[in-house]
């Protein structure tokens, strides 16, 4: 370096002064910078994250009653229905219930076709009665009232009425009725 110049030695000076801090830059603080943002990111997810599952374990006994009450509910809701060991017992069992509910409304010419699906939570039987009988206006809603307001929960999707010659009424209905799958 003494072979330089006084002028070449400030110019290199100079040059390593400007190059220095942007070298330092690239290889050092950049970096550093970056990772720095990338681990924040992480620590607050986490915290996040952390939070959440806090509040489930502080939540988890009230969870726990919340379901333990609604299987109480639902076994009580499911011993008001009939149970039924496969589809022909869940429509013959509404067969029977239906006609019985005809003869006390003193309806007559009964006649019931019945069609069957699984309920969506595989616990329950879906059952469609289509109903065709003859009756009074009185008959009719006394059956209609037996019917819905029954024991089994039932309700008429479909009520077509028209009048006879004799002044007895046409009745078809639908009537939909679930029955609890007996589990072996």
């Amino acid at each position: 370096m003494s072979a330089l110049s006084s002028r070449d030695r400030r110019a290199l000076w100079l040059g390593a002064a400007l190059v220095l801090p942007v070298l330092a830059w690239r290889v050092v603080l950049a970096p550093l910078a970056t990772s720095y943002g990338e681990q924040q990111a992480r620590v607050e997810m986490t915290a996040g994250l952390l939070s959440r599952e806090q509040a489930l374990v502080r939540d988890s006994a009230e969870l726990g009653a919340a379901l333990r009450a609604s299987r109480a509910r639902f076994d009580d809701e499911a011993r008001a229905l009939v149970a039924a060991g496969d589809s022909v017992d869940a429509m013959s069992s509404t067969q029977t219930t239906l006609r019985a509910a005809a003869r006390a409304a003193s309806l007559a010419e009964i006649s019931i076709e019945t069609n069957m699906a699984p309920g969506p939570s595989g616990v329950l039987f879906i059952v469609d009665a289509d109903v065709r009988a003859r009756g009074s206006v009185a008959a009719l809603a006394d059956w209609l009232d037996r019917v819905e307001r029954g024991d089994q929960p039932r309700s008429v999707t479909r009520l077509e009425v028209t009048a006879g010659s004799d002044e007895l009424l046409s009745v078809s209905a639908r009537v939909r009725g679930f029955v609890r799958r007996e589990v072996p």
